[in-house]
């Protein structure tokens, strides 16, 4: 049996690798098991080859921090460049954020705590704080107006093939939205 918790978890990254499109979902999955942490080389991987292009930043939540996810986004950063932000832990609202220390980076640090320096830059926090804006509206947007709440197909074939369906009618709305029936129009008169 498929959770919705299997489903989306998975594609929260890839919504925040989005194209150009404002909150348009460039890649997608869906994983059997949530509590496992999902990879985000190849949400990666799509989202290049669904764009063509390499996306400059990756931003991904706490789910997705793992010593083999941060080991393969050190690696792609230095292939391909792009910069991966990867939440380190859970950060309670009444908690400030942890302050950078000056100076150097250990070289005894382990790949978390690296990220987690990078992350509590000004720099990394200003990227990440933009995760709100980007991931959330996008399955607000599914849950409300797509009745996207949960997966009403079983098995993981069927799950990843309705929730790929959900994102692309999701990007079939905001492409109506960004250039209007007189842009659709136009595309179709332009075949």
């Amino acid at each position: 049996m498929m959770s919705k918790a299997a489903s989306v978890v998975a594609s929260r990254l890839a919504v925040l690798s989005s194209s150009r499109l404002s909150r348009a979902i460039s890649a997608c999955s869906a994983v059997s098991r949530p509590t496992f942490p999902p990879a985000c080389l190849p949400m990666t991987e799509a989202t290049r080859t669904n764009t063509g292009i390499a996306p400059k930043e990756l931003l991904a939540d706490a789910g997705y921090c793992s010593t083999d996810n941060l080991q393969q986004a050190a690696e792609c950063t230095a292939t391909s460049g792009t910069e991966f932000f990867i939440a380190t832990g859970r950060q309670r609202r009444s908690d400030p954020p942890p302050i950078a220390p000056r100076g150097p980076i250990p070289a005894g640090a382990t790949a978390k705590q690296r990220m987690a320096r990078k992350l509590s830059t000004a720099g990394g926090r200003a990227v990440y704080a933009r995760r709100k804006a980007i991931v959330e509206p996008v399955f607000g947007q599914m849950s409300i107006l797509q009745n996207a709440k949960h997966l009403l197909l079983r098995g993981l074939d069927q799950a990843k093939g309705e929730w790929q369906l959900l994102a692309a009618c999701h990007n079939l709305r905001k492409l109506h939205g960004h250039i209007g029936v007189h842009g659709l129009n136009a595309l179709a008169a332009a075949r």
